[in-house]
């Protein structure tokens, strides 16, 4: 494997549950897209935040760096369901899966395929998602009275030589293009 294709590996257990559990101690309503406002009455607190939840997982971990691949499956409502998977290994992470699993229900992991994020930026995460990063961060400045030690919310970014140049053409492919394509039709 060359240096471009090495990844990082996967968040043990313990990683997984405290970036999740950051992520999920900063969703609030004003977060959701208005659709997603409109139906999340009655649903877990989780419910409409998974594509800029899982956003933020992504950025806070590293990126393309991290070896995981955001992942995407349409439900039969026509909402869709985020989470990342690590490429090697296929571990998960997904900060909002309690929306399925709090009402007995599983996440549709099976029916999820890889897929770049649906934002302008692709180096970048939405305004919501780096809203939640930001909302991290603050509460890490409060607790630790002021400085944020970013290991501390996240971990660190790949060298500079793991970050692939390529990064924003490969995400316009068109194998990108079709599930940017497929998330846009209703």
């Amino acid at each position: 494997m060359d240096d471009d294709q090495q990844t990082r590996r996967p968040l043990s257990d313990k990683e997984t549950k405290d970036l999740v559990g950051k992520i999920q101690s900063v969703l609030t309503p004003d977060l959701l897209e208005p659709k997603y406002r409109k139906m999340s009455e009655g649903e877990h607190p989780t419910f409409g935040h998974c594509a800029s939840a899982t956003q933020a997982a992504y950025y806070m971990i590293g990126g393309k760096g991290s070896g995981y691949v955001p992942q995407v499956a349409r439900e039969d409502d026509g909402t869709t369901h985020w989470w990342l998977r690590h490429r090697d290994t296929g571990h998960v992470i997904d900060p909002t899966k309690e929306q399925y699993t709090s009402k007995g229900e599983k996440p549709p992991y099976n029916r999820g395929r890889g897929c770049g994020f649906t934002n302008p930026n692709p180096d970048a995460p939405s305004k919501r998602g780096q809203e939640i990063i930001n909302r991290i961060r603050g509460r890490a400045a409060r607790a630790s009275g002021g400085s944020v030690d970013e290991s501390d919310i996240t971990s660190p970014p790949p060298a500079e030589d793991e970050r692939s140049e390529e990064h924003t053409s490969e995400l316009q492919s068109r194998q990108y293009l079709v599930c940017r394509l497929l998330l846009e039709k209703k």
